[in-house]
Order: structure tokens, then sequence, then C-alpha cells
């Protein structure tokens, strides 16, 4: 966890910005299966939620 933010960190604002983008694509796509009963599985929702905290934190770690 702590190479995976560390790794964050190294990242520039706009790398930052976009990684955000992507991952609350990903988390739309993961909510819409869930009410569709297509996923069982909650971890990865829970994953994704928790990297784009530490994307935002990385990212005001920058200003």
């Amino acid at each position: 966890m702590k190479k995976n933010f560390e790794e964050l960190l190294s990242k520039d604002k706009k790398e930052l910005e976009k990684m955000i983008e992507n991952l609350k694509k990903d988390l739309l796509k993961l909510r819409i299966d869930l009410l569709q009963g297509k996923i069982k599985n909650f971890r990865k929702i829970r994953e994704i939620k928790k990297e784009i905290a530490r994307c935002f934190t990385a990212l005001k770690q920058k200003r």
C-alpha cells in the first residue's frame, strides 16, 4: 500500500486527474452492473472508491 501511494505521488497532476476520471467511469459501470445483478463481488467497488480517495489525497499534496 505504501509503495502504491508513493507511485501516485510521483505522478504529475494531469496523470492523477486522468486516473481519477477513469476510476470514476469504472465505478459507474460496476454500480450499474450491481443494480442489474451481473456482479456479486462488492469488494471491487470498495477498492475503486479507496483508490479514488488515494488519488485525491496525492493530488491535494501536490498543491
